[in-house]
């Protein structure tokens, strides 16, 4: 007799079926966003190197399923703690700014990009400071800085703050330069996976503090436009 590969829930419906059952009783799991959209790309052959090409695909997915998204859901997948950022890799953290009180505003939970070692730390690019088009368009631009188009666990981006204002034909990087102390972190670095990217880039956990979300935006577009 020949064999078939398939899934327990395709046993489940089998024996279900024997039963004479018109329906069976699923397994089912808690997915992350991350989890949902994934593997919604991998059955349509959205990942690898397609992922470039499906960017706005991720990014549509994220912001229709990521209402509502908390950092401490982000916080609760322990799998991606990291001891220590790596420049050129996506990182979520917590972080408390040693001079908060002088700051007109800060964000609690940056999404960065560690790009090069500053005194005490690094400097990170950290996204949450841009409205979403932004966002998508800055991303857009440092694609062409990847080391591969894999979007696996060796990709990354090979970057510095001075390829950056050579790359940059917008301008949009410059409110999201900070420079992060190692003192003031306060939690591990969450790893966000290449092919995540654009997820992560729509979720709404920002946590912006002394200014609403808006006026930060809206003081980076005035930023934005004297580059220009």
């Amino acid at each position: 007799m020949p064999t078939f590969k398939g899934t327990k829930d395709d046993l489940e419906l089998a024996k279900a079926a024997r039963k004479g059952k018109t329906k069976a009783k699923l397994s089912t799991v808690r997915l992350s966003i991350f989890d949902k959209i994934l593997a919604d790309a991998i059955r349509s052959g959205r990942t690898g190197e397609n992922v470039i090409k499906s960017a706005q695909w991720y990014r549509n997915k994220a912001k229709a399923l990521g209402k509502g998204t908390k950092p401490a859901d982000i916080k609760k997948e322990r799998d991606r703690f990291r001891a220590r950022a790596v420049y050129g890799r996506m990182f979520f953290f917590a972080y408390d700014p040693k001079h908060k009180k002088k700051l007109p505003y800060y964000d609690r939970f940056p999404l960065v990009f560690p790009l090069q070692a500053a005194k005490g730390g690094f400097l990170g690019l950290n996204f949450h400071y841009l409205p979403w088009r932004e966002r998508s368009i800055l991303m857009d631009e440092l694609i062409s800085a990847l080391n591969n188009k894999r979007f696996d666990e060796t990709t990354r981006l090979i970057i510095s703050y001075d390829i950056l204002q050579r790359a940059s034909k917008t301008g949009n990087y410059i409110p999201c330069i900070k420079h992060y102390l190692k003192d003031h972190v306060r939690s591990q670095f969450i790893r966000v996976e290449a092919v995540e990217w654009n997820i992560a880039l729509m979720l709404p956990v920002a946590q912006f503090k002394k200014a609403s979300e808006r006026k930060v935006w809206m003081d980076s577009r005035k930023k934005i436009l004297k580059y220009r």
